[in-house]
């Protein structure tokens, strides 16, 4: 997100990085997203397959941003 937000970067698509093959803890990746994604772009989309705990934790860290 540094990076991204050094760039100026408008618009961002990410994934929830970590989430899968790495086991990392999705409610504090979403938080981290969410918390650095309000800092630059201004908008940050997030491509996350099927509805589970990736999904519900993202949309979670993210109610209420536009």
């Amino acid at each position: 997100m540094n990076v991204l937000n050094e760039l100026n970067v408008e618009v961002s698509i990410l994934g929830a990085f970590g989430c899968g093959v790495f086991k990392n803890d999705v409610q504090f990746v979403a938080k981290c997203f969410a918390e650095e994604g309000r800092k630059g772009a201004k908008v940050n989309c997030f491509a996350i397959c099927g509805c589970g705990e990736n999904l519900n934790a993202f949309q979670k860290e993210f109610e209420g941003q536009e």
